[in-house]
């Protein structure tokens, strides 16, 4: 007799497990480069240049977060029209 050696007993279960785990890490990364950034900002003094790059690297961050947390909402969605099939 074969024995489930995962607790998950479905793929997109374990799916979302997988998900939530790398949601977590990324939640982590996302805080400690906000701080990176502010820290980048300060050590700018009105250089412009620095100043430009602290300001991408913002815009850059920010888009990630968005990418981030939107892939946790798709993959809910896709999960829930998944399970009504």
């Amino acid at each position: 007799m074969l024995v489930n050696p995962v607790p998950f007993d479905s793929l997109p279960e374990l799916l979302t497990a997988v998900l939530g785990g790398l949601l977590d890490i990324g939640v982590i990364v996302l805080t400690l480069a906000f701080v990176f950034i502010g820290f980048s900002f300060v050590r700018a003094q009105g250089n412009p240049e620095a100043l430009k790059k602290a300001k991408n690297a913002l815009l850059w961050t920010v888009i990630g977060g968005a990418i981030l947390l939107g892939a946790q909402l798709i993959a809910e969605v896709i999960k829930s029209t998944v399970d009504a099939i």
